[in-house]
C-alpha cells in the first residue's frame, strides 16, 4: 500500500499471475483484485489534514483534475461501518467521466461537493452518510500517469 501526503492510498497490486485465489481473496478484503493498469485504484478514509473523514463533521470538497485514462474514472462514497453504498433521494452511488452536467473550471478541474443534501448544482453533488464514510477513485485503462503513481488525487477539504 502506497500512503501519499494528500490523504488518499492506493495499493501497488495485481501481479497475480494464473493465482486466482489471491487475487480473490484480495479483491474480497478491498481494492485490489484488478491490476493497477485496469482500474487505478484510490481509497481516501482521511481528509487533506489527515482527519477521518465523518458525514457529522462535513460537509466536504473534492477539487481535482480527473485522472488521464483511456476508458473512465469514477469516484464512489461508501458507508465505512457497512462498506455499503450510501442510500440518497438522487440513487447517485457515484460521480463519473459520463455524470452529465458536470461543470469543469478552467484549468480543467472538478469541484465535488460531498454533503447530505444536494449542493448548488446536483451533477457535483455526491451524497455521504452522518457517519464515517471513505471515497473510492477508480481511473480505468489509466495512462503512464496513473499506473506509475505519478497522478495523485487532490485531497479532500472538509467545508465546516
Amino acid at each position: 500500500m502506497i500512503i501519499n501526503n494528500s490523504g488518499w492510498r492506493t495499493l501497488a497490486s495485481g501481479a497475480y499471475g494464473y493465482n486466482y485465489l489471491h487475487r480473490a481473496a484480495t479483491n474480497f478484503v478491498g481494492l485490489g483484485g484488478t491490476t493497477r493498469e485496469e482500474s487505478g485504484p484510490y481509497t481516501a478514509l482521511v481528509d487533506a489534514d489527515g482527519v477521518q473523514l465523518d458525514g457529522r463533521a462535513g460537509p466536504y470538497r473534492l477539487r481535482f483534475t480527473p485522472p488521464p485514462v483511456d476508458a473512465f474514472w469514477s469516484v464512489t462514497v461508501y458507508d465505512r461501518a457497512t462498506r455499503g453504498l450510501v442510500p440518497n433521494p438522487l440513487e447517485r452511488y457515484a460521480v463519473n467521466t459520463l455524470t452529465e452536467g458536470l461543470r469543469p473550471r478552467s484549468d480543467g478541474s472538478l469541484l465535488l461537493h460531498l454533503d447530505h443534501e444536494p449542493g448548488p448544482e446536483d451533477a457535483d453533488w455526491l451524497p455521504i452518510p452522518q457517519a464515517p464514510f471513505y471515497l473510492v477513485l477508480r481511473a480505468y485503462l489509466g495512462r503512464r500517469e496513473v499506473v506509475d503513481g505519478t497522478w495523485i488525487p487532490s485531497g479532500v477539504e472538509r467545508m465546516a
